[in-house]
């Protein structure tokens, strides 16, 4: 019996664990004024542009993707779109299939949005709906999303980045699950709402009042005319905001260093309740030029460093 047992403990130290394959890798690119985009199929056709938004529960198109496929409206209750300075009502439509290199979402139902007013325009936004159904890993080297089953999980260098913990709320509303995490402005602990379907990082000004209250040193400039300090949601609805630089900003063990923040008390806070409490979005701005990990089932998200360069 111990020859044997040695033997199969031989076999098992002599065999290589065998790396993750991911269902899909695509590349992705920093587009339209500081979004994370992917090319997406629908219904065959394409590749169109879609940005990527972890604080959109579903999948959405704009009207000039609408203009160039044969969307069919389903009927139904109206569905209320939230952004961050305002929110809309639109009817439902069936899109489709919609693909991301090997895999995506087959009978889509959404919303239309109008397009935004620029020249290049995206086609839609890949939401949660998509997002959650896999591990997703941006390796910002490469500029490459690489998509894994929640099966059979990366096993690359993705658990040497470091960890944060994201927590699914859907905020009481009769809606899909959202993911929020705690992060430090200086040393004030505030709850965010990783939404990187915002450019830039948010908070409200409850959450600026709990910071100044910290002794750090804090600059906050008045709302101007920089295109740059403007707050623009997904309904193209724009407002000037203040910025605040933090001397610390902090997720987990990673830390961003005088970094600027929007202060806006956007609607959203108000329709998400929690408006009388210190309470941001964590934009794309801070990881956009960082690989990172999404985990939503694990509640799992890791950061790595920044790459030297971008290819």
């Amino acid at each position: 019996m111990r020859i044997i047992l040695g033997f199969v403990f031989l076999a098992f130290i002599a065999s290589p664990l065998r790396a993750a394959e991911p269902v899909t890798t695509v590349p992705y690119r920093i587009d339209y004024t500081g979004w994370l985009t992917v090319e997406v199929m629908v219904n065959g056709q394409g590749p169109y542009d879609f940005i990527i938004d972890t604080g959109a529960t579903q999948s959405i198109a704009f009207q000039n993707l609408a203009d160039q496929q044969d969307f069919i409206e389903t009927g139904g209750e109206l569905q209320t779109v939230l952004g961050l300075a305002a929110q809309g009502l639109f009817p439902p439509h069936l899109v489709g299939e919609i693909t991301v290199g090997e895999t995506g979402i087959d009978g889509l139902i959404t919303v239309i949005l109008p397009d935004w007013q620029v020249e290049e325009k995206p086609a839609g936004i890949l939401g949660l709906d998509f997002l959650r159904k896999y591990i997703c890993v941006f390796d910002a080297e490469k500029g490459e999303l690489r998509l894994y089953d929640h099966a059979d999980p990366p096993t690359e260098d993705v658990k040497k980045w470091r960890y944060a913990a994201l927590k699914a709320d859907n905020f009481g509303l009769e809606t899909n699950y959202l993911y929020t995490l705690e992060a430090k402005i200086n040393s004030r602990r505030v709850t965010f709402l990783l939404d990187l379907g915002a450019s830039g990082t948010v908070i409200n000004r409850n959450a600026v009042g709990s910071v100044i209250r910290t002794g750090f040193r804090v600059s906050i400039r008045p709302a101007g005319g920089d295109a740059r300090d403007r707050i623009t949601d997904a309904l193209e609805r724009s407002e000037a905001a203040t910025t605040m630089i933090a001397d610390r900003f902090q997720v987990g063990r990673n830390y961003w260093y005088r970094q600027k923040l929007l202060i806006h008390n956007a609607p959203i806070f108000k329709e998400l309740g929690v408006n009388t409490k210190p309470f941001g979005l964590l934009g794309a701005d801070l990881l956009r030029d960082r690989s990172f990990m999404l985990n939503f089932q694990g509640g799992e998200l890791r950061i790595g460093k920044r790459p030297r360069r971008r290819r």
